[in-house]
């Protein structure tokens, strides 16, 4: 709605766009009060906000996000009626905290300023990399690990604060037992959202030779910090990257195609010589077994035996969010804590974001979404709001536009 597009250059959609991008960050630091984070208290006046300065008429509701939230309330009201749900205050905030996202998306789709948060979502990845490789640095020279939070405000989890001392861990703090997490609340959440980056990077990016130096400093932060989920999703997006130049250059210039390949090959060969590398491995496998971190990651899938097991309520309604008995990814966590309404409503998310993929040509994204959903726990959490709305954007029809005259390199066009 061309309308719309004005208010994206609206102070109040711009912050709005920011916050979603710097959520993730904001996520690790609490307030206190149960299991509230700092991001939560600031998005709620924010929405407030966005409903007060955008006229109702220029609202175009998600029907199929909305069908999320319905059936997410009409599991967990039914499953109290029927006695299922487990009693706990922070299992209800980790409900209605997910159902807040999923707000966002139902009523201010439209106002997710696309070319703005491709800039910072970068800008803030290359920032977290350098700093992680600085943290790397201080612990070969100095075995010092500097950490990457606000010392002044509480954190979500206080194992952060602990990390990287000596007295905690039990060790002497070498580059072998650390793996640096930037400002993020554990390296995995430091990986995602640097192959989210690295996904505009790669298929978003007009200017080439600013692409090559962020991707090189962007992998070289994921080897860094030695996520299993980042590393093998960047390879996803680089295999993708790299077949995509081969069928461009194939037929078109010859001599482009062999420096590609060459090029690839020595970037394979010098990053499978590193120790990162090497530790990334010795994470999947381990003595030609699949290594414990593989395990772990994948136990809660036994909970689909147990959910079978559960009485018709409970497998339809679920049992409550927010358990933590066992961890577990995404599919299996929906399925077993909201039961066959909330699956649906995830199902009925991903339906759309496919359709809306194809749409927008953000397929490639899709994948590392379905891939993400398999093997972590985040599309139950905060980092859907810098997954979808960059799935759903599309980039064309903000590049085609000037917005009300104002300069789309001042906007943030990279």
């Amino acid at each position: 709605m061309i309308d719309n597009k004005i208010y994206l250059e609206n102070g109040i959609c711009k912050f709005y766009t920011i916050l979603l991008v710097i959520f993730p960050l904001l996520n690790i630091y609490s307030i206190g009060f149960f299991s509230l984070t700092m991001a939560d208290v600031i998005i709620l006046p924010t929405i407030l906000l966005l409903i007060i300065r955008i006229p109702f008429k220029n609202i175009k509701i998600n029907k199929f996000y909305m069908a999320s939230i319905a059936l997410n309330i009409f599991g967990v009201a039914f499953a109290y009626i029927l006695g299922t749900l487990t009693n706990s205050v922070d299992n209800f905030l980790t409900l209605c905290r997910y159902l807040m996202y999923i707000f966002c998306f139902t009523f201010f789709e439209d106002f997710f300023n696309y070319v703005l948060a491709k800039k910072w979502i970068i800008i803030v990845a290359i920032i977290a990399t350098i700093f992680i490789i600085f943290q790397m640095i201080m612990v070969k020279l100095f075995n010092i690990y500097v950490k990457g939070y606000l010392p002044f405000l509480p954190l979500t989890n206080p194992e952060v604060i602990f990390y990287g001392l000596g007295d905690y861990l039990g060790i002497i703090i070498t580059p072998n037992n650390i793996r640096p997490r930037s400002f993020f609340m554990e390296p995995s959440h430091y990986g995602i959202y640097i192959v989210v980056a690295l996904y505009l990077v790669l298929f978003k990016t007009q200017n080439t030779k600013k692409a090559i130096k962020w991707t090189i400093i962007m992998v070289l932060g994921l080897l860094i910090s030695r996520s299993s989920t980042g590393i093998i999703c960047a390879i996803y997006l680089l295999a993708i990257k790299l077949i995509t130049l081969i069928n461009k250059y194939s037929k078109i210039d010859k001599r482009k195609l062999y420096l590609i390949f060459g090029c690839a090959l020595i970037g394979v060969i010098v990053i499978i010589n590193t120790s990162f590398f090497n530790d990334f491995l010795g994470r999947i496998i381990n003595n030609g077994e699949v290594a414990a971190s593989v395990h772990n990651r994948f136990d809660g899938f036994e909970q689909f035996n147990a959910f079978i097991k559960l009485n018709i309520a409970e497998r339809y309604f679920g049992k409550g969010f927010g358990l933590g008995d066992i961890y577990m990814t995404s599919f299996i966590k929906t399925l077993y804590e909201g039961g066959y309404c909330a699956f649906l409503g995830l199902l009925i998310i991903l339906g759309y974001l496919l359709f809306q993929g194809k749409k927008t040509n953000n397929l490639i994204l899709f994948g590392m979404i379905i891939f993400l959903g398999i093997g972590t726990e985040i599309l139950n959490g905060s980092f859907v709001l810098i997954l979808y709305p960059f799935m759903t954007a599309n980039s064309n029809s903000y590049e085609n536009i000037n917005m009300i005259g104002i300069n789309k390199k001042k906007v943030g066009e990279v």
